[in-house]
């Protein structure tokens, strides 16, 4: 397997299990999962209601690059995504949420 293609499913694989893990909760948040393949961008949003006031963004952005560059965009959690990388072996090529490289 490329990098790009490994690339491409660590970070489906990483989106998808947050997200089932964010939906697993009982709460009445509502979560949606964006996965764009053809473009490589891959999104967590929160679509949620706090009495009468509306929360909705990104949590999570990740977009994965033609060169197998990882670019986390946006972490709105507490669970620093970009560890989620290096704990599944990704070591190079992963870009912070500023854009800088971290490795």
């Amino acid at each position: 397997m490329d990098k790009l293609t490994r690339h491409i499913q660590i970070s489906k694989e990483i989106i998808r299990g947050i997200y089932e893990d964010s939906i697993s909760q009982d709460n009445k948040d509502e979560y949606i999962l964006v996965m764009d393949e053809q473009s490589s961008n891959f999104l967590l949003v929160m679509n949620t209601w706090q009495d009468s006031t509306r929360f909705y963004g990104n949590l999570i952005h990740i977009e994965v690059k033609h060169d197998g560059l990882i670019c986390v965009h946006e972490d709105s959690t507490d669970l620093v995504v970009v560890d989620y990388f290096l704990e599944k072996g990704v070591k190079k090529k992963i870009c912070s949420l500023a854009g800088t490289h971290l490795m």
